[in-house]
């Protein structure tokens, strides 16, 4: 039919999908298809108009300068059809504009400026409400979700590329079935987010028990005193297995009761007692040289010891830091004709010795441990002994006159 001098249209029945001289899509089996040709029928604009289903044109008139267009139609609420069926075929009329050129447009259900990709393509005189002119809309119900829209971490296609996620960082997430904080290795997939019941760690050995997660090193224990050796082995396991412990502290793996270090003192006369102040630690029960106390305080003597007799020599003997205790005769026990001043001293001790008892008399200082610090002979009446560096303590003199033994306690400031 002829619209002015320069444009004829045409209305046909089609079941083609665009290609060649059709732009219009295809909506159902059957669509109404209504094209604008010039004079030589070359398409200026075309447009489908139809539903799901089968739609036949009938017949078209011009009412009040619109074209109306008559169907036969068995669509329902699809495609570009925007009336509903009453029952399985019902008569459908609708009406185009006559005016040129046409424009094309995109519904735009979601309201964010891009029409549906498979929304209505309709063709107008003029822009109506809901209508845009770009398309491709991939989800024309989410104004989230549009071409110029930034990808972000979601499982969507947010920029209508037809691809998923695309340009955002994948990390490598494990399901934590235990809830221990520590995923199993073998159940992961690559996700841009952090699921619930899924971790970044992929280091659990039993995923069903949160009180195991990586692999546990056990060291053999040989000689079965729960101490282990250097011999150790990975287990996942949350206790040690048979003959194994969780310690490495056995010095000697080999002898039952001997695990760790014990402490020992240099014994240079070997009578048993070590020296104080020598500490060194073995793996051993025994040492020889040494000794497990540090009782001795004479390490130079064996007869001096905790457990030698006390004889009278001016001497501690048995290391209880007196000297002759229980010895003195009694010829010793009476007024001592010694007399020592100034007691406490500080740097000259007087000894002063009776005049009847001939010109000198040896002595011998000692600490209160019974160690000689000093022998030497004193000379009557007044004998004066520089202490000035003597360390401050108790010292006891031993003095021998006639047989006698005289001893004195004195104190060093």
């Amino acid at each position: 039919m002829e619209v002015d001098d320069s444009t004829y249209i045409f209305v046909c029945q089609s079941t083609s999908v665009p290609g060649f001289d059709k732009t219009a899509p295809a909506y159902g089996n059957f669509d109404a298809w209504i094209v604008f040709t010039d004079l030589a029928y070359d398409v200026i604009s075309d447009i489908s108009v139809g539903g799901s289903m089968a739609d036949y044109p009938v017949s078209m008139e011009m009412n009040d300068g619109r074209w109306g267009i008559s169907c036969f139609s068995y669509s329902g609420l699809s495609g570009n059809k925007t009336v509903s069926n009453q029952g399985g075929g019902d008569y459908w009329y609708f009406e185009i504009p006559t005016c040129l050129p046409l424009i094309t447009v995109y519904f735009d259900g979601d309201g964010d400026s891009y029409g549906g990709a498979d929304s209505i393509l309709t063709t107008l005189c003029d822009m109506q409400d809901g209508y845009v002119f770009i398309g491709g809309d991939c989800d024309d119900s989410n104004s989230d979700i549009h071409p110029s829209a930034s990808e972000i971490c979601n499982g969507l296609d947010d920029n209508c590329n037809g691809a998923l996620d695309d340009d955002i960082t994948f990390f490598t997430v494990y399901q934590d079935q235990d809830g221990d904080g520590f995923g199993n290795i073998d159940s992961s997939y690559s996700s841009c987010f952090l699921p619930d019941g899924y971790v970044l760690y992929g280091i659990d050995c039993d995923d069903t028990n949160p009180l195991i997660h990586n692999l546990q090193l056990y060291y053999v224990d040989m000689d079965g005193d729960g101490l282990g050796g250097d011999e150790g082995d990975f287990f996942c396991s949350a206790i040690p297995p048979f003959d194994y412990v969780s310690n490495s502290d056995d010095c000697d793996d080999t002898t039952p009761g001997l695990g760790t270090l014990n402490l020992f003192y240099v014994d240079n006369d070997d009578d048993g007692y070590g020296q104080p102040g020598t500490a060194i630690y073995f793996c051993a029960f025994e040492v020889p040289g040494f000794a497990t106390n540090a009782d001795d305080c004479n390490d130079t003597d064996p007869a001096v010891n905790p457990a030698a007799e006390e004889v009278l020599n001016g001497l501690d003997d048995n290391c209880n830091y007196e000297a002759d205790e229980g010895l003195v005769g009694v010829e010793q026990q009476e007024i001592s004709p010694i007399q020592l001043f100034p007691n406490p001293v500080t740097h000259t001790l007087t000894v002063q010795l009776p005049e009847s008892y001939g010109p000198d008399a040896p002595y011998t200082i000692l600490d209160i441990r019974g160690a000689i610090i000093e022998t030497g002979h004193l000379h009557h009446p007044f004998h004066q002994l520089n202490l000035i560096d003597y360390p401050d303590g108790v010292y006891v003199i031993n003095v021998y006159i006639a047989d006698h033994l005289y001893s004195h306690l004195f104190i060093k400031e």
